[in-house]
């Protein structure tokens, strides 16, 4: 083999080796300077009972809960955000007026609930219905104090029927720039609905030459995006 040749097969090796040589420290110096996930998200080891479908979390003086769909609306707590323990749900038997919306929903089945701190009280959204079906309710509980374990029913929010074009459930307590509340609900059906809240009984507010609802999106058919945005005042 000639010099010039093997010239030519050491400077092909320099080639691919030399590149792949800095990329790897390059990826090592970069492993390096990313930290470690704890230090940007309180991720830690949990244990206990961890399963909660459609969850919602709040702390109370350094208790944690988490509330969940389940029968009656289910409730877990723990004391340190690790070791978490099932507790009582919310209804331990079905509301009454449940049924006049959600005729057909299986016994004291409770479904994707959220909650809020606002004005003194923790603000409880939840919604009852039917797999499929838009006979559904958004409805509401209230307390001072959730380890008080005492509740109070608020009632029908929002509901839904087979002539509705939406679907009330999923319910969603946000607050705008000037700190107004507002429920976000739906998805299934016509898409996302958005309504003015009372800031007192924390239900749909009367709005001025309008509906109380707007929708923020919408579920086009056959449009290739399941969801499309729609912008303007609301209220």
């Amino acid at each position: 083999m000639s010099v010039t040749r093997e010239a030519a097969i050491v400077f092909a090796l320099m080639c691919v080796f030399v590149p792949c040589l800095l990329l790897g420290a390059h990826a090592v110096a970069l492993a390096q300077s990313i930290p470690k996930k704890e230090a940007w998200y309180p991720v830690w080891d949990m244990l206990g009972d961890l399963t909660a479908h459609d969850p919602a979390i709040a702390e109370e003086d350094g208790v944690w809960w988490v509330f969940h769909t389940g029968a009656g609306l289910q409730v877990k707590r723990s004391d340190d955000g690790r070791i978490w323990t099932q507790d009582q749900p919310i209804f331990q038997e079905p509301l009454l007026w449940w049924k006049d919306y959600a005729a057909n929903m299986n016994y004291n089945d409770v479904w994707a609930p959220d909650i809020s701190w606002y004005n003194g009280k923790w603000w409880l959204y939840y919604s009852v219905s039917v797999f499929g079906k838009n006979t559904s309710a958004i409805g509401l509980a209230s307390t001072t104090s959730i380890a008080s374990g005492e509740w109070k029913d608020e009632g029908v929010v929002v509901h839904s029927n087979l002539l509705t074009p939406y679907n009330a459930i999923d319910p969603n307590l946000l607050f705008d720039a000037e700190g107004k509340p507002w429920l976000v609900f739906g998805s299934w059906f016509s898409g996302i609905q958005v309504v003015r809240l009372d800031e007192n009984t924390m239900k749909p507010a009367l709005c001025l030459g309008g509906s109380l609802l707007r929708q923020c999106a919408e579920r086009l058919q056959n449009s290739g995006r399941p969801l499309q945005e729609r912008r303007g005042a609301v209220c």
